[in-house]
């Protein structure tokens, strides 16, 4: 499936579906507003995967988005989870940083790219890929389809 979600463009690999969770955007502001979307393998019912992209998150660096994303890891498991950042890879042109973060409720790996659109955002993009290790692991074949083609939207 070709999806256009506003804030970015990208192909889900066969045999995959996915379903927008969230989506808003700033009728003053192109540039503002956020997607998320869960992906699941054909014939599941429980998500393989989380897509977010977002400007609402007021991170202003690659850095920042990696600190944001374990922080707001550790908030929702109401601990501090081990967290283990990566080194960076190239999907599509971007620079994801993996995370590896386990808490009592299992291990969660990251992609975590920021995107600036131009002169005029002053916040970014956020783009995270959420995934589940019990789900697919972080070298499956499917991440590097599914990022290599995802594209952020210069508005």
């Amino acid at each position: 499936a070709d999806i256009n979600a506003e804030f970015i463009t990208l192909k889900l690999p066969a045999g995959y579906k996915y379903k927008v969770d969230s989506f808003s955007k700033d009728s003053k502001d192109p540039l503002k507003g956020n997607v998320t979307l869960f992906i699941y393998k054909d014939g599941e019912y429980s998500p393989v995967a989380k897509l977010t992209a977002t400007a609402r998150n007021m991170v202003r660096s690659q850095e920042e988005a990696v600190e944001n994303t374990i922080k707001l890891c550790n908030l929702q498991s109401y601990k501090e989870g081990k967290s283990e950042v990566g080194s960076d890879v190239t999907f599509g042109g971007y620079p994801y940083s993996p995370i590896k973060v386990s808490t009592e409720y299992g291990v969660r790996n990251y992609f975590v790219t920021y995107v600036n659109r131009g002169e005029t955002d002053k916040t970014g993009l956020l783009v995270k890929l959420e995934t589940k290790e019990d789900k697919i692991k972080a070298d499956d074949p499917f991440i590097k389809e599914l990022l290599d083609s995802l594209k952020v939207t210069m508005a």
